[in-house]
């Protein structure tokens, strides 16, 4: 019997006033049952300008994609394989001015290691893909332009 173990994600709000730190407000809470019922393992989270929160990370289905509105509501769900079959282990998301998504982070196929990024429109449908291999092993990503 598979142990299942639901992604939960807590918002909270850190507000600053000169030198006086105050402690972290929750906004909002939620849990969410991936299409498995394995595990899913978040690895990164973006916030936008318009308030809606982005969670993404991985699980044996493969790559998942979350968005949140500002009460914690998801607005789209969304999986994603490459056509080999191999999954993205995200390390950024982030979004631009029209709503797209965009991912990017390593997977591990064929013996040989790719640093991949996918680009979703705002209902979570992806546009493209890309990927290049790195012949020499994993390759670290932390920002993205």
């Amino acid at each position: 019997m598979k142990k299942f173990l639901p992604l939960l994600l807590v918002v909270f709000v850190w507000p600053f006033w000169g030198a006086t730190q105050t402690a972290a407000v929750e906004q909002w809470a939620q849990s969410y049952n991936g299409a498995t019922s394995g595990n899913e393992s978040t690895t990164c989270s973006y916030k936008d300008n318009s308030g809606y929160t982005y969670v993404t990370g991985y699980n044996e289905s493969g790559t998942f994609v979350l968005k949140f509105d500002n009460t914690g509501v998801v607005t789209f769900s969304t999986q994603y394989v490459d056509a080999n079959n191999a999954y993205i282990s995200p390390k950024i998301i982030q979004t631009d001015a029209a709503g797209n998504i965009y991912l990017a982070g390593t997977k591990f196929y064929g013996g040989e290691y790719y640093v991949s990024a996918v680009k979703f429109n705002m209902a979570g449908t992806v546009q493209w893909e890309a990927e290049h291999n790195t012949h020499e092993g994993a390759i670290f990503i932390d920002a993205m332009i």
